[in-house]
């Protein structure tokens, strides 16, 4: 689903990508399987030895930006409905899938 640029949605899918753009920064400087959602509940917890890099700055930006991620998801579901977040954290991350997807072709 395309949403209308400009929009709230899309205003939100903006924030979501940013977000987690810079999460899956972290977690590769980490050592951490950004597809592996036990991984990254455990970095959530904080619990650093789910890394398999020793970065403790990264972690440590890592675990913030997961707190951001959810309470920014939690703002979404308010403002704009819970299904419409999802669906806007969904294109976040086929965007960024695909430009990873990219990168690694080339």
């Amino acid at each position: 689903m395309s949403v209308e640029p400009g929009s709230r949605e899309q205003l939100w899918e903006t924030q979501f990508g940013a977000v987690d753009s810079e999460i899956s920064k972290m977690a590769s400087l980490c050592g951490i399987d950004i597809l592996d959602r036990a991984q990254l509940k455990r970095a959530l917890d904080n619990d650093a030895s789910v890394c398999t890099h020793d970065n403790a700055l990264a972690f440590e930006k890592l675990h913030t930006l997961l707190k951001a991620h959810y309470l920014l998801r939690s703002r979404a579901a308010d403002r704009i409905g819970e299904a419409e977040a999802q669906e806007a954290i969904e294109r976040a991350v086929a965007a960024l899938m695909q430009k990873f997807a990219a990168v690694g072709k080339g």
